[in-house]
């Protein structure tokens, strides 16, 4: 399983201060849920706002996943801001640092027989990752620094799943193979369904509210943030052209750099790759 947020680090787990179900698209403020543990537990949880430097509850909500859900567990939640945490010795002195991983969406199987990921090809600018069952279905993951999308390739048996921990929003159908789904954090991915060719499947395939896609797939799923209004037309025109593997070729009497990327896809359909600022210099763009 795979994940698309804003950090790197592994989530911090707490003891949640409540079990109340936050309404759609709201996150339920520690400082005024619920509470069904212990006091002293809550009292741990008002403490840890003060850690986190929050200026109000609401700038560190922490809230369980919604009832219901496979992944709900009432005994486990995630903190959602940034801890840190002061030497003993020294108040004043800051010990640790911890940003907890905040994923946005996660790309699964509906059938829960998935292994741990394993790398099966590196290189310099990125790796391939292999989700796989024993009966030899699995997910691949190509992961290059710079891409737009996050991309799984579903083979041998599976049916896709994108959602999250705590439910999904909404989601809506664009056009076929192209869905936008939104988290309860209103943060929009649009959600694209190519087959093996890397061609947008037909108006046969759909998801659930759960994010259950209604069939197996042998093909790729891809998902991309949306951060402004114009970021849907683009990623819409460039959901057919997927990175399997970039190189830096140096030209023979080395006078110029640049990258050769390989991808599945349409020869049409142009490649949507993100850079540095530098490197479009480097590049003479």
């Amino acid at each position: 399983m795979f994940s698309a947020g804003q950090f790197s680090a592994a989530p911090r787990e707490l003891t949640p201060v409540g079990n109340s179900t936050p309404a759609a698209g709201n996150s339920t403020p520690a400082a005024e849920a619920t509470s069904t543990a212990a006091p002293r537990v809550a009292a741990e949880a008002a403490s840890l706002l003060k850690v986190v430097g929050a200026g109000s509850a609401a700038d560190a909500s922490v809230f369980p996943p919604k009832k219901g859900h496979p992944n709900h567990s009432p005994d486990r939640t995630l903190l959602e801001a940034p801890v840190t945490m002061y030497s003993k010795a020294h108040p004043d002195r800051m010990k640790t640092y911890l940003s907890p991983n905040v994923p946005d969406l996660f790309l699964a199987a509906k059938e829960s027989v998935l292994e741990a990921p394993v790398i099966v090809g590196e290189g310099l600018f990125g790796v391939h990752v292999e989700v796989a069952s024993r009966g030899g279905a699995k997910i691949s993951f190509p992961i290059f620094n710079g891409m737009a999308y996050i991309s799984g390739n579903y083979s041998g048996g599976l049916t896709p799943l994108v959602s999250h921990e705590h439910g999904l929003e909404k989601q809506t159908k664009a056009s076929p193979g192209i869905w936008s789904f939104f988290n309860r954090r209103h943060i929009e991915y649009r959600v694209y369904v190519l087959n093996h060719k890397g061609v947008l499947v037909d108006n046969t395939y759909d998801f659930d509210t759960a994010g259950h896609l209604n069939q197996q797939l042998d093909g790729w799923v891809r998902i991309a943030r949306v951060l402004a209004e114009g970021d849907r037309k683009i990623l819409d025109a460039h959901a057919e052209a997927v990175v399997v593997g970039c190189e830096l070729d140096v030209s023979a009497d080395g006078s110029g750099v640049h990258y050769k990327f390989q991808k599945v896809g349409p020869s049409s359909v142009k490649l949507l790759h993100l850079a540095y600022g530098h490197h479009l210099q480097l590049m003479g763009m």
